[in-house]
């Protein structure tokens, strides 16, 4: 799920920066500390642009909030065990 914060926040295509930025700005929006969590599953998207915006969205976040480190931390990590697919090699007849 894209969530429209992050991909307005954080552009990733360049003719978007500058229209992006300035209705931000005009606006006065603000990112949400709380959408921090749900931006993991962006994060871990299968979709490039989709991906790089939240991880971009997340580092900010994290920068303006550094009391959610490690509870994202944690998150993430989590996340990589469960994605985490560890091969086991074939074993070697004995001889």
């Amino acid at each position: 799920m894209s969530h429209p914060e992050v991909d307005y926040a954080f552009p990733t295509m360049p003719v978007t920066v500058a229209v992006g930025c300035r209705l931000w700005r005009d606006l006065e929006l603000e990112l949400d500390s709380s959408i921090a969590a749900e931006c993991l599953d962006d994060v871990v998207s299968n979709v490039d642009c989709i991906r790089t915006s939240a991880a971009l969205a997340l580092t900010n976040l994290l920068k303006k909030n550094p009391d959610q480190m490690t509870p994202i931390i944690g998150q993430i990590m989590d996340m990589y065990k469960e994605k985490l697919y560890v091969r086991q090699l074939p074993r070697r007849p004995k001889l």
